[in-house]
């Protein structure tokens, strides 16, 4: 227990405090950085007190702030010494004020701080929360150099861990799975938008930013396909990104009336409630955030088996899993959720076991006693 692990730290001064060092931070909503903004605001401020370091400021922390200290580099390239030197100089200064570890999350702070972090006796852990796409020759030489230097890493699949210990050659038993939390939302029925062109029209949506990773072209395809069988389905698109070519493979396959593009909402929950069907044909994930917000509203997920999907929805209980690029597969599993006799009551069944999953697996509280337990671990260790 953490509480148990607490009492034993008992040759630090409390709180403990903890540095986070990330290049720069633009919105609590994005991914990894809502993850990051969730965890420092759910700290136990008895026991911990935490500091953020950014390479570069950015309009949001301008405007909004940040619920700790912030201080900012004024530098990130990799290649310039200034980028180094003052870094060294603002660790070597949380150094002196006490602060004996440091959480580092993306790519370049991954290559820069491990080094002098290890130089100024700072203990360190990284963060991998995707499977490595950005991965290059001269990234993985630094990064396997600085597995030597770091004293644990978080990953939030064994997906992540299993790519993140094969590549950059860290230990499994360094290397710790820390799903992410999520808080639980309020669905407000009176904001559901209803998509449905007729009442006999099946929605299927997507909620992702449009990105040729994002394989959306599939679940096109997939649509065209049931749509010729005689099938009434609309599937809706929510996400930025620019939606041409996936409009011009639309109007070639005679859907383009069937797919609707909405384009970013900050009220993604509002088009959800109008899912029947939720859908993400990814050809990489870490752990999708999207999938989680899905299964929060109850809703049947089809995604591609990839990352750490597998370990988020359960196939034949909350959904269904196919081999990413498989449009036939896609295309069947939609058929059987739209066609069975009792399809809408196995529809509905699969979302409140979603449901049910999010809410004992997947919760902030959850997320954030595994953290806290995991910084006394490794400041314990010797």
């Amino acid at each position: 227990m953490l509480t148990e692990r607490l009492a034993d730290y008992i040759l630090m001064p409390h709180p403990v405090k903890l540095l986070y060092i990330i290049d720069s931070f633009t919105s609590p909503y994005a991914g990894t950085e809502g993850q990051l903004y969730k965890l420092i605001e759910g700290l136990d401020r008895d026991q911990f007190q935490p500091h953020l370091i950014l390479f570069n400021c950015s309009q949001y922390i301008e405007q909004n702030g940040f619920p700790c200290g912030v201080s900012v580099l004024g530098y990130s390239k990799l290649s310039s010494l200034n980028t180094w030197w003052e870094l060294f100089k603002l660790l070597r200064k949380k150094k002196i004020d006490g602060y004996q570890l440091a959480h580092i999350f993306f790519n370049d702070p991954s290559i820069i701080a491990p080094p002098l972090l290890k130089l100024l006796g700072i203990k360190s852990i990284i963060s991998r929360r995707d499977m490595g796409y950005w991965y290059t020759p001269s990234y993985l030489k630094a990064l396997r150099f600085n597995a030597k230097l770091v004293d644990a890493a978080i990953v939030n699949s064994r997906a992540v861990k299993e790519i993140t210990c094969e590549k950059e050659g860290y230990k499994p038993a360094n290397v710790h799975v820390v799903y992410n939390g999520y808080q639980d939302i309020e669905i407000l029925a009176a904001n559901k938008i209803d998509l449905r062109q007729s009442d006999d029209e099946i929605v299927l949506g997507i909620v992702a930013n449009i990105r040729p990773i994002k394989r959306m072209q599939d679940a096109i395809n997939a649509v065209a396909q049931l749509t010729c069988k005689g099938f009434k389905l609309r599937l809706v698109i929510v996400g930025g990104g620019d939606p041409s070519d996936l409009k011009a493979l639309a109007d070639n396959l005679n859907v383009l009336d069937r797919v609707e593009f909405v384009g970013s909402q900050s009220k993604a929950s509002d088009y959800i409630q109008g899912f029947d069907i939720c859908l993400l044909c990814s050809e990489s994930e870490g752990f999708s955030n999207a999938i989680v917000e899905y299964m929060q509203h109850s809703k049947p997920v089809v995604c591609s088996a990839v990352g750490g999907n597998p370990e988020c929805v359960d196939d034949g209980k909350t959904g269904f899993l196919y081999e990413a690029g498989d449009v036939s597969e896609l295309t069947e599993i939609i058929n059987a959720l739209v066609e069975a006799k009792d399809a809408a009551e196995t529809r509905a069944a699969f979302g409140r076991e979603a449901q049910r999953k999010v809410a004992e697996n997947l919760t902030l509280p959850v997320m954030l006693a595994h953290q806290e337990e995991l910084y006394i671990n490794v400041l314990n260790e010797r």
